[in-house]
């Protein structure tokens, strides 16, 4: 006699993917150099903005406990790209430091 339970099908996310950054070196270069150069040129300072208007947002007393804690999300998510932008010049300096790689055999 066939069971009368349900198989039920989970479906699961997988969060841990690819950031899209190349991973051969010549293009990682490249990348890495445009990034940190947009990142020092223009969204370092739009990010140091935004953490600044969202802690005088969490200075609000009228904010309830789930907006705080969504301000202090949004604070982390900036503070996270502030590292990764960092990171993008810590290696692009890196990388000018170091002799050109060469190109194939």
């Amino acid at each position: 006699m066939p069971s009368l339970k349900s198989k039920t099908q989970r479906t699961f996310v997988d969060f841990d993917l690819d950031d899209g950054s190349p991973t051969d070196l010549i293009l990682r270069r490249d990348y890495v150099a445009r990034s940190a150069g947009f990142y020092q040129d223009i969204l370092k300072k739009l990010l140091e903005s935004q953490i600044s208007n969202q802690y005088k947002e969490l200075a609000n007393p009228a904010n309830t406990t789930e907006k705080d804690l969504l301000i202090k999300a949004n604070i982390n998510a900036f503070s996270l790209m502030m590292d990764w932008g960092d990171s993008m010049i810590s290696e692009h300096m890196q990388n000018m430091s170091d002799p050109t790689p060469e190109i194939g055999p």
